[in-house]
């Protein structure tokens, strides 16, 4: 269930860059294509994980220290914890599973 306060989402509450350009629907994320590319920054993940990709046109993903590389939907990533790594957004939503 989503607040309402004063007529407005909750998320009107939050500065712009400080929102996360995705959605969550249990182990499926979906990443929007039109979120502002400040979103997509640097970061590291609390604990190993896996990422399949399920749907997305012309995104990349780069670790740190390595060249970004083009995402289609027969890849996995393996990405071990506190590993920073970025998405680069592409053509349109990308729909990942988190493993």
């Amino acid at each position: 269930m989503v607040a309402i306060i004063t007529g407005k989402h909750i998320a009107d509450f939050i500065p712009h860059e400080r929102r996360r350009p995705y959605a969550d629907e249990g182990d499926i994320r979906t990443f929007d294509v039109n979120a502002p590319i400040e979103q997509y920054v640097w970061h590291r993940d609390l604990s190993d994980r896996t990422i399949n990709i399920l749907e997305g046109e012309g995104w990349q993903f780069q670790f740190e220290g390595s060249l970004p590389y083009n995402l289609n939907e027969i890849t996995e990533i393996d990405i071990p914890k506190d590993t920073f790594h970025r998405l680069i957004p592409g053509y349109n939503n990308l729909k990942i599973r988190i493993c």
